[in-house]
């Protein structure tokens, strides 16, 4: 008897053995993963905003989320508003030519329209190809020696493009920040006066006003010419004093999409309250060797 007891007793503890193994995993078998909802945690995701950045788990930054606005700028309100830009309260612009919506001609492109309150004397067209590409972008420098309220604007713009194009005039606000004044949408077309247009191999300017020997009176002279195939289509126009000393110089960009085009150009130039003979001159810097070569030059009397 004492004997079956022992072994009972030894039985007994094997089994409380075993169970106790099984208890703590100790005998390196997987344990099964529990399959219970309470037990499974739940994926979860969050929303950054376009300004939130992405951090790693090391805390170094990653990429910045962003986002790109699905927006059809159809107008100069909308394209300040995709560009977070406001129009100035008091500031108007118009582009009366071309309409919006007509086909014309891009040898030349006629623009015209008025502008008022705008906080400089200058702004800049632009014109847009069916991409949203600049094809040309011209500053327009105005003369409103009477302070007029509303000031009468006219260029052209010369491109061999062809297809739906935008118009562009883009002004600046006191502040410093660029916003779009005026749009139109037009379809530059075959066709134009494209026989007058001429084109050149050659560096040219020239000073078609004012005319050689006349007098001006004022301290902004307004001066026009036309000019073409220069190197980054722009030149230098000088006023001189009568002795050679230079009183004004003024960067003239071209508003041409092709470099051998011969186009118009204006601009306006202060006389620094000089008065007596001086001279006008049309200048180059020429690429080959850096050197400053004339093109035109024309002698007026400042009064």
């Amino acid at each position: 008897m004492a004997r079956i007891t022992a072994r009972l007793l030894c039985l007994i503890g094997l089994l409380a053995l075993a169970s106790l193994l099984s208890a703590c995993n100790l005998t390196g078998a997987p344990r099964e993963a529990p399959t219970s909802e309470a037990e499974t945690p739940e994926a979860t995701s969050a929303t950054l905003s376009p300004d939130e950045t992405l951090t790693s788990a090391t805390g170094t930054p990653g990429a910045a989320v962003t986002s790109t606005p699905n927006v059809t700028a159809t107008s100069a309100t909308a394209l300040n508003a995709q560009a977070g830009n406001e129009t100035p309260a008091n500031s108007n612009a118009v582009i009366d030519v071309p309409a919006d919506g007509s086909v014309v001609s891009g040898t030349p492109l006629a623009i015209s329209g008025s502008v008022r309150g705008l906080s400089e004397d200058r702004f800049w067209l632009e014109l847009l190809d069916d991409q949203g590409n600049t094809i040309n972008r011209q500053e327009i420098t105005l003369r409103n020696p009477n302070g007029a309220l509303r000031v009468n604007w006219s260029a052209s713009l010369f491109t061999r493009y062809t297809g739906a194009a935008e118009l562009r005039l883009i002004a600046r606000d006191r502040n410093g920040r660029d916003y779009v004044g005026a749009t139109v949408h037009i379809t530059i077309g075959e066709g134009g006066d494209s026989a007058s247009l001429q084109t050149t191999s050659a560096p040219v300017a020239t000073i078609a006003s004012p005319a050689a020997g006349s007098t001006v009176s004022g301290e902004s002279i307004q001066i026009g010419g036309t000019a073409g195939g220069l190197f980054e289509a722009t030149f230098s126009l000088e006023l001189l004093a009568s002795d050679g000393t230079p009183l004004t110089t003024q960067v003239i960009t071209l508003t041409s999409s092709d470099p051998s085009f011969v186009v118009p150009w204006s601009a306006v130039i202060d006389a620094g309250g000089y008065r007596g003979s001086a001279e006008i001159r049309a200048t180059y810097q020429r690429a080959s060797d850096g050197q400053t070569v004339t093109l035109d030059s024309v002698n007026i009397t400042l009064n």
